[in-house]
């Protein structure tokens, strides 16, 4: 199956990298494509959805400015996205109806 997963606010380029790297290692993923000025991720994997987003969320980072100007990891609004513009123009969208 695919899914496409939007990262939101995905300004970590290392956090990025590493979770391609996890993706790519796990016997469940075929294919991974990115594109991190889109925020967009498209995976084709057999397996569960709901653990390939909690397996995301669980590795991608962003940092923003605290209020005392330090600079902070925070956590990503992970979410499954199937109107992904990026994937949808370059014909990742997801081969299955999101109804099923």
């Amino acid at each position: 199956m695919r899914t496409a997963i939007e990262l939101g606010n995905s300004n970590c380029s290392w956090c990025l990298n590493n979770m391609l790297d996890d993706l790519r290692r796990q016997v469940v993923v075929q294919a991974v494509r990115l594109d991190a000025s889109a925020a967009c991720l498209v995976v084709d994997h057999t397996g569960d959805r709901a653990a390939l987003l909690a397996r995301v969320h669980a590795i991608v980072r962003g940092s923003e400015v605290a209020d005392n100007g330090e600079s902070v990891m925070v956590d990503l609004d992970v979410r499954e996205e199937p109107r992904c513009r990026w994937a949808k123009l370059h014909g990742y969208y997801p081969k299955r109806s999101w109804s099923s």
